[in-house]
């Protein structure tokens, strides 16, 4: 997520500077070396679970943590087209979404949103939501909640 903010924060200030999109390329090229080449070496490693951990933010994750599920979503690296849709270059075949809340989860947008994501563009298919939620209610035993979360992902 860091790379992606610096990228956009230099791609914002061509797009005012400059107003010229030619100028963006080396910017991006630049900025997502690095990453993609990060990502090229988890697809080659061939990993079999992906852990996905984010905070529960007003019903979804944090911003940075989409940017970052849209930036590794690479046509041709991680995922291709064909007649059908998109279909997976990955390996990974389960999904683990662990999440955390101050307060009670009543509709778990960020697991729905991942659950689709990887099933259709990573190929994943099996998922599993780890939830630890209630954390900061007044008389609430945040240690117990944790382990309670921990034994029952263990325990699955």
């Amino acid at each position: 997520p860091l790379i992606l903010i610096s990228a956009l924060d230099e791609l914002c200030r061509v797009l005012e500077e400059e107003r010229e999109i030619d100028a963006l390329t080396p910017i991006l090229e630049r900025e997502f070396a690095d990453f993609r080449s990060l990502l090229e070496r988890s697809v080659e490693e061939k990993a079999d679970t992906v852990v996905l951990a984010a905070p529960y933010w007003d019903m979804l994750f944090p911003a940075a943590v989409r940017a970052y599920l849209e930036a590794v979503m690479v046509n041709n690296l991680t995922f291709y087209y064909d007649e059908t849709g998109p279909r997976s270059l990955c390996r990974a075949k389960r999904l683990i979404y662990v999440t955390t809340a101050g307060g009670y989860i009543t509709h778990n947008l960020g697991f729905e949103y991942a659950d689709k994501l990887f099933r259709a563009f990573f190929g994943v298919e099996e998922t599993q939501c780890v939830m630890a939620d209630g954390l900061d209610i007044w008389g609430n035993d945040a240690a117990a909640i944790l382990e309670k979360a921990k034994a029952d992902y263990l325990n699955s």
